[in-house]
């Protein structure tokens, strides 16, 4: 008993059935599935409906080929795609770099220009 592993007990075993079917389960968990799976009959029993439904619904898809004018249509978009010359954007320049030095003056604005002369 200290050599299994420590997993989900009980009826946790039962939420574990579908990834198991899948052969989604990590090493640990596969582990204490299939221990279970030893142990209590009913799980076997559970474990045999999730791979009838995996392979009712894995035998359900079917793939479609497109015909020869869709396929070249598409492929004529990608190889568009593929030589269209690359457009980069202008470098952003900072807002403080386009404002005039002479606007951060503030008395330069404020007083009019008085001559001497």
């Amino acid at each position: 008993m200290a050599d299994e592993p420590v997993g989900p007990p009980g009826d946790d075993v039962a939420d574990l059935l579908p990834a198991y079917a899948l052969g989604a389960l990590d090493a640990a968990d596969a582990l204490v599935v299939e221990r279970a799976i030893e142990r209590e009959p009913r799980y076997q029993e559970m474990l045999e409906q999730h791979l009838e439904s995996v392979g009712a619904l894995a035998g359900s898809h079917t793939f479609a080929v497109p015909s020869a004018e869709v396929r070249e249509r598409i492929m004529g978009r990608v190889r568009a795609f593929e030589t269209a010359p690359v457009v980069r954007p202008a470098p952003r320049v900072p807002f403080a770099l386009l404002r005039s030095p002479w606007r951060s003056w503030g008395w330069a604005r404020s007083r009019p220009c008085s001559s001497s002369a």
